[in-house]
């Protein structure tokens, strides 16, 4: 009887565990905050420093971050240097780091697992993005003292690094006030040596250990998923606990997903602009009107810092015909028609809302008639182009439009198409005429990308047009005098941009905002300059 009595009694405790967690079910899935995003592209390697595309670099800012950062107003913010000064001369920085940031846990700490990040860290990947073979080298080589030589192999250090109990001292070559401004970016995100050292198969690829708000659980190509870090330094707004990123390449299959609740969140690309919206966007939308077919979403748009062009290999192209070329382009027309009116037209590579700097207007600039008076003051000149396009950013369309244009003033434009990295290894190798592509800055101040994009020690990334001139090196040193009240130059800033548009180094087309589309009542949904979403703001209802 007894043993019949116990095991009604163990039945009982089991029913009533078994009922206590039924019930507590739908409180877990409604207490699990979970995004997923869909991204267009393959995730293949997550290190910041080997990062060559702004897609993966979107990803990997959720987990690294940076010295310094922008805020919503996209103007200078501390991140993982909580303060900082300079000499008098800009060129000594003082770079104090933040006290109790941890590293994400992982077994290259050993037994302890983590650790603070340190002032040593910081020094070690700022000598990281020096080093020879970084793509982002180009950014900060020609401005640290030392760095070239580093990078060269000439040196085994940087002599223009030193740690200082906790904080780094960085000597400049020359004067440069807006050396943070070259932080801003979390392509040069802080990362601890341990984990670079655990080999180029496993750092990006099957672990990343960063500072961020979110921690890497697992990469493929295909999809990225992250958890909360319990212990991230920073509060936020943000109510995410798992964060996915899944690669949908086709946009159609993409928008397809999220209206099947696959995904909550994407970027809405160009070619979907016509059948969301309900009308096109303007240049003053923050927010885009949606079909009824879409009234279980939001779309939102960001202003961000790039510049899409034609671009002249500046050697091989005469000056009458790059001016032509670029006083008879329609830009408007250009922008409506290929980015549903997320685009801005421009004339210049300064995109808006760098530092307080208005762009060059078009109407200024672009004129038929102007374009015609180039070409007859340089008759012996060729009428004829060759556009390398390539299968991003609607550049064969962008190239079409342009044919079009130049046919009405003599100028035959013929159109070759090959993969983006074809293209790329062409403008490299000097083996084109002119070519579509496009600028996603890493600077956050216009002085900055003018030096650092145009300069003829930007030869050959990012300066792919080998554009070189002395009047224009002249105006950038200028540039780099420090102003007396710590601002920008804004009306040197625009003598030196207006001089660069009449040389026609290329032809600047538009600017191009970013649109989210998310289910309605996701909310904390902001945009960087930089064209990175922080995921860690989101709240999810």
């Amino acid at each position: 009887m007894k043993k019949q009595t116990v095991v009604i009694l163990l039945g009982l405790v089991v029913a009533a565990v078994v009922y206590f967690a039924l019930r507590k079910q739908p409180a877990q899935v409604v207490a699990d905050k979970s995004l997923v995003i869909g991204v267009e592209n393959d995730v293949v390697n997550l290190d910041p420093l080997k990062i060559v595309d702004n897609f993966t670099l979107r990803v990997a800012a959720q987990v690294c971050e940076g010295m310094v950062t922008l805020d919503k107003k996209n103007q200078l913010a501390p991140c993982l240097i909580e303060s900082w000064s300079a000499n008098t001369d800009s060129t000594e920085w003082r770079l104090n780091v933040r006290k109790g940031v941890k590293f994400h846990p992982n077994a290259c700490f050993g037994k302890t697992g983590s650790r603070e990040m340190t002032a040593e860290d910081v020094a070690y990947s700022l000598r990281r993005i020096v080093s020879k073979g970084s793509p982002s080298a180009f950014a900060l080589a020609g401005v640290i003292e030392g760095a070239a030589d580093y990078q060269s192999g000439k040196a085994p250090d940087v002599s223009g690094i030193h740690v200082d109990g906790l904080s780094v001292t960085v000597k400049l070559i020359k004067p440069d006030p807006s050396f943070l401004y070259r932080l801003t970016s979390p392509w040069f995100a802080v990362v601890p040596k341990e984990a670079v050292d655990l080999g180029p198969d496993v750092f990006g690829r099957t672990t990343l250990i960063g500072t961020g708000p979110f921690k890497l659980v697992s990469r493929q190509d295909n999809e990225v998923r992250m958890v909360r870090n319990p212990d991230y330094w920073k509060k936020t707004a943000g109510n995410i606990e798992n964060l996915s990123f899944r690669v949908l390449k086709n946009d159609a299959i993409r928008l397809a997903e999220l209206r099947g609740e696959k995904i909550d969140l994407m970027r809405l690309p160009d070619s979907l602009v016509n059948e969301v919206a309900a009308a096109k966007p303007t240049s003053t939308d923050t927010t885009i009107q949606l079909n009824p077919a879409f009234g279980g979403f939001t779309a939102t748009v960001h202003p961000v810092f790039n510049s899409y062009f034609l671009g002249f290999n500046y050697q091989a192209v005469p000056r009458a015909l790059r001016r032509a070329v670029s006083k008879a382009v329609r830009r408007a027309e250009i922008s409506t028609t290929i980015t549903g009116g997320l685009g801005t037209p421009s004339v210049g590579p300064l995109p808006i809302g760098l530092r307080g700097y208005a762009p060059a207007s078009i109407t200024e600039w672009e004129s038929a008639e102007a374009a015609k008076a180039e070409l007859a003051a340089a008759p012996d000149v060729s009428r004829t182009l060759e556009i390398l396009v390539h299968e991003k950013d609607s550049s064969e369309q962008v190239a079409e439009l342009i044919q079009s244009e130049l046919a009405a003033i003599g100028i035959t434009v013929k159109i070759t198409k090959l993969d983006f990295n074809g293209v790329i290894d062409k403008v490299l190798k000097n083996q084109e005429q002119c070519f579509m592509l496009s600028f996603e800055y890493v600077f956050s101040t216009p002085e900055l990308i003018l030096s650092g994009f145009f300069s003829p020690e930007a030869i050959p990334v990012p300066n792919l047009f080998g554009f070189k001139d002395e009047h224009f090196d002249s105006l950038l040193t200028e540039l780099a005098k420090p102003m007396s009240d710590g601002k920008p130059n804004l009306p040197l800033i625009r003598q030196t941009e207006d001089y660069l548009i009449g040389e026609a180094p290329a032809v600047f087309l538009y600017q191009k905002r970013s649109a989210v589309l998310a289910r309605k009542g996701i909310t904390g949904i902001w945009i960087s300059g930089n064209n990175i979403l922080p995921c860690d703001d989101i709240v999810l209802p």
